[in-house]
């Protein structure tokens, strides 16, 4: 990730200011509730969220998912 959210400006895009790749929901929110954990796991899952791809965990760390680079192009030029 390239910035935090807390970092970010309220007035950009958030996807203008993410590089595509690898995240925890924590890089999004600090300290995120148990149900958002699960809320976007099943988002991804049942494909809600497009363009963005579980990667599991291992064990020891938060579910990791993955920013297809279309998403952040189509996102900035619609």
């Amino acid at each position: 990730m390239k910035k935090k959210i807390e970092d970010l400006k309220p007035d950009d895009k958030i996807n203008a200011q993410l590089n595509p790749g690898e995240f925890y929901l924590r890089d999004l929110v600090p300290t995120p509730p148990a149900l958002l954990g699960r809320w976007l796991y099943e988002a991804v899952y049942d494909g809600r969220i497009p363009r963005v791809q579980h990667l599991g965990n291992d064990g020891t760390n938060p579910e990791k998912y993955r920013i297809m680079e279309e998403n952040l192009f189509l996102t900035l030029h619609m």
